[in-house]
């Protein structure tokens, strides 16, 4: 699954949803929320996403 996220051009950048890790993964979820986090951040300076989209998604990623 991915969460849709429209970008100012109008296309729709699809950013994958946080899985839900087995036990033995979860000390990997932070490092890849942290990657994740990396790649919008890269999305954003490059003019992909708006700075409302970036800051939206980011809580998403940090919350889950």
């Amino acid at each position: 699954m991915h969460h849709q996220v429209p970008t100012d051009s109008g296309e729709t950048y699809a950013w994958p949803a946080a899985a839900t890790a087995p036990a033995q993964q979860q000390a990997a979820a932070p490092a890849a929320g942290t990657d994740r986090v990396t790649q919008l951040a890269e999305l954003y300076a490059q003019g992909v996403v708006s700075e409302e989209e970036f800051a939206a998604e980011k809580a998403r990623i940090l919350n889950s």
